[in-house]
Protein backbone atom coordinates (compact mmCIF):
# COMPACT_ATOMS: atom_id res chain seq x y z
CA UNK A 1 0.00 0.00 0.00
CA UNK A 2 1.20 3.07 -0.95
CA UNK A 3 2.11 5.44 2.26
CA UNK A 4 0.41 8.74 2.61
CA UNK A 5 1.67 10.10 5.41
CA UNK A 6 4.21 9.43 8.61
CA UNK A 7 6.38 6.80 9.32
CA UNK A 8 8.45 5.22 11.52
CA UNK A 9 10.85 2.42 10.91
CA UNK A 10 12.62 0.33 13.42
CA UNK A 11 14.40 -3.17 13.22
CA UNK A 12 12.20 -3.97 10.13
CA UNK A 13 8.96 -2.94 11.78
CA UNK A 14 7.57 0.11 10.11
CA UNK A 15 4.36 1.95 11.62
CA UNK A 16 2.85 4.22 9.49
CA UNK A 17 0.11 6.83 9.29
CA UNK A 18 -2.34 7.14 6.27
CA UNK A 19 -3.57 10.80 6.55
CA UNK A 20 -6.59 10.38 4.33
CA UNK A 21 -7.78 7.76 6.31
CA UNK A 22 -6.39 8.64 9.65
CA UNK A 23 -5.59 4.75 9.70
CA UNK A 24 -1.89 3.43 11.31
CA UNK A 25 -0.54 0.58 10.02
CA UNK A 26 2.00 -1.79 11.32
CA UNK A 27 4.50 -3.80 8.65
CA UNK A 28 7.13 -6.13 9.46
CA UNK A 29 10.02 -7.65 7.54
CA UNK A 30 12.28 -10.50 9.27
CA UNK A 31 15.56 -8.78 9.36
CA UNK A 32 18.93 -11.20 9.97
CA UNK A 33 19.97 -10.44 13.92
CA UNK A 34 16.64 -8.82 14.80
CA UNK A 35 14.16 -9.97 16.84
CA UNK A 36 10.61 -10.46 16.29
CA UNK A 37 9.01 -7.13 17.18
CA UNK A 38 6.84 -7.51 20.60
CA UNK A 39 4.26 -5.08 22.21
CA UNK A 40 6.59 -2.62 23.81
CA UNK A 41 8.78 -2.23 20.44
CA UNK A 42 4.78 -1.65 18.71
CA UNK A 43 4.42 1.06 21.45
CA UNK A 44 7.94 2.80 21.66
CA UNK A 45 7.40 2.94 17.64
CA UNK A 46 3.65 4.52 18.14
CA UNK A 47 5.18 7.15 20.76
CA UNK A 48 7.77 7.78 17.99
CA UNK A 49 5.41 8.90 15.31
CA UNK A 50 3.83 10.63 18.29
CA UNK A 51 0.49 8.27 18.13
CA UNK A 52 1.03 6.91 21.56
CA UNK A 53 -2.96 8.44 22.17
CA UNK A 54 -4.25 7.00 18.89
CA UNK A 55 -7.62 4.19 19.19
CA UNK A 56 -5.78 1.00 18.65
CA UNK A 57 -7.38 -2.33 17.61
CA UNK A 58 -5.71 -4.79 20.39
CA UNK A 59 -7.10 -7.56 18.86
CA UNK A 60 -5.68 -6.58 15.27
CA UNK A 61 -2.05 -5.87 17.32
CA UNK A 62 -2.00 -9.26 19.00
CA UNK A 63 -2.65 -11.05 15.86
CA UNK A 64 -0.15 -9.35 13.79
CA UNK A 65 2.43 -9.55 17.04
CA UNK A 66 1.74 -13.40 16.62
CA UNK A 67 2.25 -13.29 12.94
CA UNK A 68 5.64 -11.53 13.37
CA UNK A 69 7.02 -13.97 15.43
CA UNK A 70 6.04 -16.75 12.93
CA UNK A 71 7.35 -14.96 10.25
CA UNK A 72 10.21 -16.11 7.65
CA UNK A 73 12.94 -14.06 6.65
CA UNK A 74 11.95 -11.41 3.76
CA UNK A 75 8.06 -12.45 4.41
CA UNK A 76 6.05 -9.16 4.96
CA UNK A 77 3.79 -8.92 7.62
CA UNK A 78 0.88 -5.96 7.99
CA UNK A 79 -1.83 -5.02 9.61
CA UNK A 80 -4.43 -2.18 10.24
CA UNK A 81 -4.18 -1.72 14.13
CA UNK A 82 -5.83 1.93 14.93
CA UNK A 83 -6.73 4.99 14.00
CA UNK A 84 -6.51 8.86 14.57
CA UNK A 85 -10.08 10.48 16.09
CA UNK A 86 -11.16 14.10 17.05
CA UNK A 87 -12.73 15.21 20.42
CA UNK A 88 -16.25 15.18 20.15
CA UNK A 89 -18.73 17.26 22.18
CA UNK A 90 -22.63 17.54 21.41
CA UNK A 91 -24.94 19.97 23.10
CA UNK A 92 -28.37 18.99 24.47
CA UNK A 93 -31.41 21.21 25.28
CA UNK A 94 -33.65 20.98 28.35
CA UNK A 95 -37.60 20.46 27.56
CA UNK A 96 -38.02 24.02 29.40
CA UNK A 97 -35.16 26.07 27.14
CA UNK A 98 -33.76 27.26 30.67
CA UNK A 99 -30.26 25.08 30.13
CA UNK A 100 -27.39 23.92 27.90
CA UNK A 101 -25.51 20.63 28.45
CA UNK A 102 -22.47 19.46 27.00
CA UNK A 103 -21.01 16.09 26.43
CA UNK A 104 -17.33 15.93 25.76
CA UNK A 105 -14.71 13.14 24.56
CA UNK A 106 -11.33 13.38 24.57
CA UNK A 107 -9.51 12.75 21.00
CA UNK A 108 -7.10 9.69 20.72
CA UNK A 109 -4.36 10.93 18.87
CA UNK A 110 -6.35 13.57 16.49
CA UNK A 111 -7.22 17.58 17.30
CA UNK A 112 -8.99 18.59 20.84
CA UNK A 113 -11.96 20.11 20.80
CA UNK A 114 -11.39 24.30 21.37
CA UNK A 115 -13.48 26.74 23.47
CA UNK A 116 -14.65 28.60 19.97
CA UNK A 117 -15.90 25.33 18.49
CA UNK A 118 -18.11 24.94 21.34
CA UNK A 119 -19.46 28.46 21.19
CA UNK A 120 -19.88 28.50 17.63
CA UNK A 121 -22.04 25.87 18.24
CA UNK A 122 -23.94 27.09 20.40
CA UNK A 123 -24.60 30.41 18.14
CA UNK A 124 -25.31 28.41 15.11
CA UNK A 125 -28.04 26.66 17.46
CA UNK A 126 -29.61 30.08 18.30
CA UNK A 127 -28.58 30.21 21.59
CA UNK A 128 -28.40 33.64 23.09
CA UNK A 129 -27.55 32.93 26.63
CA UNK A 130 -23.93 33.56 27.50
CA UNK A 131 -22.09 30.49 28.74
CA UNK A 132 -20.09 30.11 31.75
CA UNK A 133 -16.61 30.75 30.71
CA UNK A 134 -15.16 28.53 33.79
CA UNK A 135 -17.20 25.12 33.33
CA UNK A 136 -16.30 25.50 29.88
CA UNK A 137 -12.82 26.66 30.53
CA UNK A 138 -12.84 23.59 32.44
CA UNK A 139 -13.98 20.78 30.62
CA UNK A 140 -12.08 21.45 27.51
CA UNK A 141 -8.75 21.25 29.61
CA UNK A 142 -10.16 17.84 31.20
CA UNK A 143 -11.25 16.63 27.60
CA UNK A 144 -14.14 15.05 28.81
CA UNK A 145 -17.37 16.00 30.40
CA UNK A 146 -20.99 14.62 30.46
CA UNK A 147 -23.83 16.61 30.54
CA UNK A 148 -22.03 19.36 32.08
CA UNK A 149 -24.58 22.57 32.03
CA UNK A 150 -22.37 25.75 30.30
CA UNK A 151 -25.41 27.96 29.68
CA UNK A 152 -28.37 28.58 31.87
CA UNK A 153 -31.54 30.98 31.00
CA UNK A 154 -33.91 33.10 33.80
CA UNK A 155 -36.66 30.43 35.21
CA UNK A 156 -40.02 32.60 35.96
CA UNK A 157 -40.05 33.41 39.89
CA UNK A 158 -43.51 32.94 41.13
CA UNK A 159 -45.81 34.92 42.62
CA UNK A 160 -47.82 35.04 45.41
CA UNK A 161 -51.75 34.60 45.42
CA UNK A 162 -54.36 36.58 47.09
CA UNK A 163 -54.47 35.70 51.13
CA UNK A 164 -57.88 36.28 53.64
CA UNK A 165 -56.37 36.80 56.82
CA UNK A 166 -59.24 36.66 59.73
CA UNK A 167 -58.90 39.86 62.04
CA UNK A 168 -61.05 38.60 64.76
CA UNK A 169 -59.37 38.55 67.95
CA UNK A 170 -60.92 35.52 70.24
CA UNK A 171 -63.59 37.61 73.00
CA UNK A 172 -62.38 39.30 75.35
CA UNK A 173 -64.97 40.06 77.70
CA UNK A 174 -64.82 43.32 79.93
CA UNK A 175 -64.39 42.19 83.79
CA UNK A 176 -65.47 44.39 86.10
CA UNK A 177 -65.13 43.93 90.20
CA UNK A 178 -67.66 44.44 93.14
CA UNK A 179 -67.07 46.40 95.75
CA UNK A 180 -65.26 43.84 97.37
CA UNK A 181 -62.71 43.12 94.46
CA UNK A 182 -64.97 40.12 93.51
CA UNK A 183 -65.36 39.19 89.37
CA UNK A 184 -68.17 37.85 88.41
CA UNK A 185 -67.91 34.54 86.41
CA UNK A 186 -70.87 34.97 84.21
CA UNK A 187 -68.83 38.21 82.52
CA UNK A 188 -66.19 35.50 81.16
CA UNK A 189 -68.34 34.02 78.39
CA UNK A 190 -66.73 32.29 75.19
CA UNK A 191 -69.85 33.91 72.87
CA UNK A 192 -68.09 36.32 70.34
CA UNK A 193 -70.38 39.35 69.38
CA UNK A 194 -69.27 41.96 67.23
CA UNK A 195 -70.14 45.83 66.96
CA UNK A 196 -70.57 48.45 63.61
CA UNK A 197 -66.85 48.99 62.60
CA UNK A 198 -65.48 46.02 64.10
CA UNK A 199 -62.38 44.55 61.27
CA UNK A 200 -63.72 41.22 60.59
CA UNK A 201 -60.92 39.98 57.35
CA UNK A 202 -58.38 41.47 55.32
CA UNK A 203 -57.63 40.44 51.78
CA UNK A 204 -53.73 40.94 51.16
CA UNK A 205 -53.79 41.27 47.61
CA UNK A 206 -51.92 38.83 44.99
CA UNK A 207 -48.37 39.63 44.53
CA UNK A 208 -47.71 38.91 40.56
CA UNK A 209 -44.37 36.94 40.02
CA UNK A 210 -41.50 37.86 37.36
CA UNK A 211 -41.18 36.63 33.65
CA UNK A 212 -37.95 34.92 32.61
CA UNK A 213 -36.16 34.35 29.64
CA UNK A 214 -34.68 31.14 28.28
CA UNK A 215 -31.59 30.22 26.41
CA UNK A 216 -32.89 31.68 23.06
CA UNK A 217 -33.71 35.00 24.04
CA UNK A 218 -37.51 34.44 24.27
CA UNK A 219 -39.53 35.86 27.27
CA UNK A 220 -40.94 32.84 29.08
CA UNK A 221 -43.89 34.22 30.85
CA UNK A 222 -45.11 33.77 34.91
CA UNK A 223 -48.05 32.13 35.88
CA UNK A 224 -50.33 34.27 36.79
CA UNK A 225 -51.08 34.06 40.88
CA UNK A 226 -54.47 34.43 41.46
CA UNK A 227 -56.12 37.30 42.72
CA UNK A 228 -60.18 36.73 43.48
CA UNK A 229 -62.01 39.85 45.68
CA UNK A 230 -64.49 39.32 47.90
CA UNK A 231 -67.62 37.08 47.94
CA UNK A 232 -70.15 37.96 46.67
CA UNK A 233 -73.57 38.12 48.43
CA UNK A 234 -71.72 39.30 51.93
CA UNK A 235 -74.04 40.08 54.70
CA UNK A 236 -73.59 42.73 57.67
CA UNK A 237 -70.53 43.33 56.49
CA UNK A 238 -68.95 46.37 54.06
CA UNK A 239 -65.18 47.50 52.97
CA UNK A 240 -63.91 49.86 55.63
CA UNK A 241 -63.62 53.72 54.21
CA UNK A 242 -60.33 53.65 55.15
CA UNK A 243 -59.00 50.40 53.35
CA UNK A 244 -61.28 48.69 50.82
CA UNK A 245 -59.14 45.48 51.28
CA UNK A 246 -60.60 45.43 54.94
CA UNK A 247 -64.28 44.07 55.58
CA UNK A 248 -66.05 45.55 58.69
CA UNK A 249 -68.89 44.87 60.53
CA UNK A 250 -71.77 46.98 59.31
CA UNK A 251 -74.16 45.88 62.11
CA UNK A 252 -73.89 44.43 65.78
CA UNK A 253 -74.26 39.94 65.84
CA UNK A 254 -72.50 37.09 65.47
CA UNK A 255 -70.07 37.17 62.74
CA UNK A 256 -69.08 34.03 60.58
CA UNK A 257 -65.88 33.65 58.47
CA UNK A 258 -65.92 31.99 54.91
CA UNK A 259 -62.95 31.43 52.51
CA UNK A 260 -63.13 34.34 51.20
CA UNK A 261 -65.16 36.55 53.82
CA UNK A 262 -66.86 37.58 56.37
CA UNK A 263 -70.55 38.12 57.29
CA UNK A 264 -72.33 39.11 60.25
CA UNK A 265 -76.07 37.82 61.54
CA UNK A 266 -77.97 40.07 63.82
CA UNK A 267 -79.78 37.10 64.91
CA UNK A 268 -77.45 35.07 67.31
CA UNK A 269 -78.23 31.75 68.26
CA UNK A 270 -76.96 29.91 70.80
CA UNK A 271 -77.67 26.60 72.40
CA UNK A 272 -78.06 27.78 75.92
CA UNK A 273 -76.80 31.21 78.16
CA UNK A 274 -75.26 29.95 80.96
CA UNK A 275 -71.46 29.72 82.16
CA UNK A 276 -69.87 28.53 79.01
CA UNK A 277 -71.70 31.54 76.58
CA UNK A 278 -71.90 34.25 79.52
CA UNK A 279 -74.00 36.68 79.92
CA UNK A 280 -75.60 38.33 76.27
CA UNK A 281 -75.65 41.99 75.49
CA UNK A 282 -75.87 43.31 71.82
CA UNK A 283 -78.00 44.99 69.51
CA UNK A 284 -80.39 42.26 67.92
CA UNK A 285 -82.28 39.50 68.16
CA UNK A 286 -80.69 36.09 70.03
CA UNK A 287 -82.47 33.03 69.73
CA UNK A 288 -81.51 30.40 72.72
CA UNK A 289 -82.25 26.77 71.66
CA UNK A 290 -82.02 25.69 74.98
CA UNK A 291 -82.59 27.37 78.25
CA UNK A 292 -81.29 30.53 79.85
CA UNK A 293 -79.48 29.50 83.12
CA UNK A 294 -80.26 31.15 86.54
CA UNK A 295 -78.54 34.41 87.49
CA UNK A 296 -77.81 34.97 83.57
CA UNK A 297 -78.39 38.44 82.21
CA UNK A 298 -79.56 38.80 78.38
CA UNK A 299 -79.51 42.29 77.23
CA UNK A 300 -80.93 42.85 73.75
CA UNK A 301 -82.39 45.67 71.38
CA UNK A 302 -84.61 43.10 69.37
CA UNK A 303 -86.85 39.69 70.36
CA UNK A 304 -85.27 36.77 73.24
CA UNK A 305 -86.73 33.40 71.47
CA UNK A 306 -86.26 30.60 73.63
CA UNK A 307 -86.79 27.20 73.11
CA UNK A 308 -86.17 25.45 76.61
CA UNK A 309 -86.75 27.96 79.77
CA UNK A 310 -86.32 30.92 81.68
CA UNK A 311 -84.98 30.03 85.12
CA UNK A 312 -84.03 33.00 87.78
CA UNK A 313 -82.44 35.08 85.06
CA UNK A 314 -82.33 39.16 83.96
CA UNK A 315 -83.69 39.53 80.12
CA UNK A 316 -84.45 42.87 78.61
CA UNK A 317 -85.48 43.07 75.08
CA UNK A 318 -86.32 45.70 72.87
CA UNK A 319 -88.86 43.49 71.55
CA UNK A 320 -90.71 40.43 72.13
CA UNK A 321 -89.56 37.87 74.69
CA UNK A 322 -90.76 34.18 73.12
CA UNK A 323 -90.46 31.29 75.92
CA UNK A 324 -91.66 27.85 74.48
CA UNK A 325 -90.38 25.78 77.58
CA UNK A 326 -92.04 28.39 80.28
CA UNK A 327 -90.75 30.48 83.35
CA UNK A 328 -88.79 29.44 86.79
CA UNK A 329 -89.08 31.54 89.18
CA UNK A 330 -86.23 31.24 92.30
CA UNK A 331 -86.71 29.80 95.32
CA UNK A 332 -86.41 32.05 98.44
CA UNK A 333 -85.65 29.94 100.96
CA UNK A 334 -82.97 27.10 100.92
CA UNK A 335 -84.74 24.09 101.05
CA UNK A 336 -87.87 25.27 99.36
CA UNK A 337 -89.08 23.96 96.09
CA UNK A 338 -90.19 25.97 93.06
CA UNK A 339 -93.43 25.48 94.17
CA UNK A 340 -93.11 28.00 97.64
CA UNK A 341 -92.66 31.16 97.35
CA UNK A 342 -91.04 31.50 93.77
CA UNK A 343 -90.47 34.60 92.73
CA UNK A 344 -90.49 34.75 89.16
CA UNK A 345 -87.39 35.74 86.80
CA UNK A 346 -86.60 39.81 86.41
CA UNK A 347 -87.34 40.74 82.63
CA UNK A 348 -88.26 43.47 80.69
CA UNK A 349 -89.98 43.36 77.26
Amino acid sequence: MENRGQDTVDGGLRVSLDETARQLRAAYAAMPGHMAPDRAALQEALAGGGWAQAKLDTAAIGAFLAQCQRAAEGAPVQALIGELTDGYFDLSVSSDNLSVRLNLLPPQGGREVTRDEIRAALAERGVKAEPDSAALRGAVEAGYCDGLEIATGRAPQPGTPARFESLLAPPKPLVAEDENGRIDLRDLGTLLLVNPGTPLMRRIPARQGSDGIDVFGKIVPAVPAADPPFADGLTGVAPDPADPEVLVAAISGSPALSAQGASVSPVVDVEAVDMHSGNVTFDGTLRVNGDIRTGMTVRVTGDVIVSGTIEAAHVEAGGNVVVKGGIIGKAEGTHQGTQQGAEAPRWRG
